[in-house]
């Protein structure tokens, strides 16, 4: 039968087992005992892997990985972040202050107005999404959404209040006598 995988010495067998058990979460366990098994026990990568619940290509992977980086190759990057982003973080906490503003001074209530003011401040074209999603990182969708209701319920009272006479006391009957 085929021997096992050959595991590099970056660490003792005492090291290694110390490593193992000051694993931070699940997944680096499961990658730190891979190596475990296969340099203190000499398990084969099937073997591994179905006593872990994973596939012998992550075995290998694993194994691979800590041969060639030692306990730097089994640590994880985080896959998630904004990669792409069109402004830094505190461009945009900038952006929407100024926003916040304008919206202050009636300027800005909507978020097709919000999107203009950006594209002209940038000079360049972004989408509905964009802005909605840039609102909402900043907590600001919430705030702008209820703004622009009591604007529409100010401008209401505004036309209801203009009406003659007549018409307010049939339609309000609070008011009739």
């Amino acid at each position: 039968m085929r021997q096992p995988a050959l595991v590099q010495d970056h660490l003792s067998d005492a090291a290694l087992a110390l490593w193992v058990d000051q694993a931070h979460d699940k997944a680096a366990y499961k990658r730190r005992l891979v190596v475990l098994l296969t340099k203190v026990h000499r398990l084969h990568a099937p073997t591994i892997a179905s006593m872990l619940g994973v596939s012998i290509q992550s075995v290998r992977l694993w194994l691979k990985q800590y041969n060639t980086n030692g306990k730097k190759g089994l640590e994880r990057q985080g896959r998630g972040g904004r990669r792409w982003a069109l402004l830094s973080p505190a461009q945009e906490a900038s952006l929407v202050n100024t926003l916040a503003t304008k919206a202050a001074h009636h300027d800005v209530s909507t978020v097709k107005l919000a999107r203009q003011v950006i594209q002209r401040q940038y000079g360049r074209s972004v989408s509905r999404s964009y802005i909605y999603a840039l609102l909402r990182r900043h907590n600001y969708l919430h705030a702008l959404e209820q703004h622009r209701q009591q604007l529409a319920r100010s401008r209401l009272w505004e036309t209801v209040a203009t009406l003659p006479d007549n018409f307010a006391r049939i339609s309000r009957p609070w008011l009739r006598k």
